[in-house]
Order: C-alpha cells, then sequence, then structure tokens
C-alpha cells in the first residue's frame, strides 16, 4: 500500500461506514474542500495494514464490521496513535454500549443510524481536523 506523505489528513473508513453512494460522494468532496480525502477499506487486516504504514489523522469504524471486529482495530489504532480520535459508526451487531469503556481513550464520538450527511461530515472533519478528544 502506499499512502500520501501527509497521512494526518487522511480519514480511514473501516467496513461499510457510509451506506449510500451519494452520502459517499458528498462526503469525500465534503472533505477534499478541507484539505482531507478518506481512505476505504473492507476490514480488520486492510485497516491493520494501514496502521502499521501510516498515521491517519481520524478512524471511522464500522461497529457492523463483518470482516474482524471494531474492538481489534479501535485497540490497533489507540496503540500505534493514541491521540488520533476514532468515531465509531452505529452498525449491525454491536452498540456503542457494547464498547469496553477502556477502548474510550481516543473514542472521539459515535455517529448514530439516520444521521445526515451534511451532519456526518461535520462531524468527522471537526474531530478529522482538531485532533482534540474528549474527555470521558
Amino acid at each position: 500500500m502506499t499512502y500520501e506523505k501527509d497521512e494526518r489528513r487522511t480519514v480511514l473508513a473501516v467496513g461499510d461506514c457510509i451506506d449510500e453512494p451519494a452520502d459517499r460522494a458528498a462526503l469525500m468532496r465534503g472533505l477534499f474542500r478541507r484539505g482531507l480525502h478518506l481512505v476505504e477499506v473492507p476490514g480488520q487486516a486492510e485497516a491493520l495494514a494501514f496502521l502499521f504504514e501510516a498515521a491517519p489523522g481520524l478512524v471511522l469504524i464500522d461497529l457492523g464490521l463483518t470482516r474482524g471486529t471494531p474492538i481489534a482495530v479501535a485497540d490497533m489504532a489507540a496503540e500505534r496513535y493514541p491521540d488520533t480520535p476514532v468515531i465509531f459508526v452505529a452498525g449491525g451487531g454491536m452498540v456503542w454500549h457494547d464498547v469496553d469503556t477502556q477502548m474510550r481513550s481516543n473514542v472521539a464520538a459515535q455517529i448514530p443510524p439516520g444521521m445526515s450527511a451534511p451532519d456526518m461530515l461535520a462531524l468527522i472533519a471537526h474531530h478529522a481536523q482538531s485532533g482534540v478528544l474528549p474527555e470521558f
């Protein structure tokens, strides 16, 4: 895999974080306008490979991840890049309350089902650009 030199401008999306093609296109355009770009990987193996090579500015993880586990990806992101915010995207399987509180050290937010594309963009862009994590 090859990534741009400024990986901190990258939003890594693991799993099916953005369901609708129109929402994905709008998100990519909105991130691009803010100097950010989206890298999508289908599962845990690809996410871990990315995290071994690059430090993204933000990690989005589908809680309904079918190719691996969301917690394994969040754990690796926290271990390698403790200042990198993680946003969980609500999906099937796990729910926000299932996430162990120890994993929340770099969890910045959760995107609930049905969040509008503009609101999702604002949340993602805010955390990708701020690098500031909330206290729990």
